[in-house]
């Protein structure tokens, strides 16, 4: 899959936490998703994760476990 997550670079997590509360409303996603945690709470198990621009999109290849 490929997602929108919240940056590990200090500067840009902390834009997208001051832009999130303005982005929820007006787009609806929440965009500090930490979904490599949350595919591993649905009981999937990440094979790769991979960086796509930023830190702020990302690959994960995950499979059912």
């Amino acid at each position: 899959m490929y997602e929108h997550v919240l940056s590990r670079n200090r500067l840009l997590a902390f834009l997208m936490k001051t832009m999130n509360p303005f982005v929820s409303r007006v787009l609806g996603p929440n965009i500090n998703r930490d979904t490599v945690a949350n595919v591993k709470k649905a009981g999937l198990t990440v094979v790769k994760e991979e960086n796509i621009q930023y830190d702020v999109f990302k690959r994960i290849d995950a499979i059912k476990t």
